[in-house]
């Protein structure tokens, strides 16, 4: 174990992903400041229902992006490890920021040699393309892991909390399928149904009827 400062938000981080956060709480600035000078690193837990919850991600401080002339900052990091919170304390000792004992979870992040689910990116392609999302996807060819597409599956704060628990790539895997196999009915309905309603008050072709 060992001490992490935590700086807990209401999303949820996943390995590898940047994202971008406009810091302006004097406890965050000083934090960043921190990163800045020593190159520390701090974890993000997801803030659900009013309370931190017990899984978050490690981050580093890849840029502060503006300094504003307020004194506050754009920065983007970037997602590495998850853990999990062992101890929580509001206030590291001397620090205006929250911190924890946490430890890592050792899974291997890398990419999977193999892809287990063949099927995952037709279920995203058309998810995409119903949905509207311009995303390019990862190409057939190469192995991927599920967290790079996790914040584009339409999932909920609490199932991105949920997949960020889980403890093989497998099983996010088969999480997100079955996912989108369930949504993505009803995303074709309401596309038909739309169809349908556009085509009320305009002239339509209609083929002659045998009876």
């Amino acid at each position: 174990m060992r001490t992490l400062p935590l700086f807990p938000l209401e999303l949820v981080v996943f390995p590898n992903e940047p994202l971008n956060l406009h810091i302006f709480e004097p406890r965050y600035l000083q934090l960043i400041g921190e990163c800045e000078c020593d190159g520390t690193t701090f974890g993000i837990p997801a803030f659900i229902n009013g309370k931190v919850s017990s899984h978050g991600t490690e981050v580093h401080l890849d840029k502060i992006v503006n300094r504003h002339p307020n004194g506050t900052l754009d920065i983007t990091v970037i997602g590495l490890g998850r853990f999990r919170i062992v101890r929580f304390f509001n206030m590291m000792e001397d620090k205006m920021y929250a911190g924890g004992q946490i430890a890592p979870l050792t899974e291997d992040q890398r990419p999977l040699k193999r892809r287990l689910n063949p099927g995952l990116l037709d279920l995203f392609a058309e998810f995409f393309q119903l949905a509207g999302i311009q995303k390019p996807l990862p190409p057939r060819d190469q192995p991927f892991t599920v967290f790079s597409l996790g914040h584009f599956a339409g999932l909920s704060l609490e199932q991105e909390y949920e997949m960020l628990q889980m403890e093989s790539e497998r099983t996010r895997q088969e999480f997100i399928s079955a996912h989108l196999s369930e949504v993505l009915p009803v995303i074709r309905g309401m596309r038909e149904l739309q169809e349908r309603v556009k085509q009320n008050g305009h002239f339509r072709d209609l083929r002659p009827l045998s009876f």
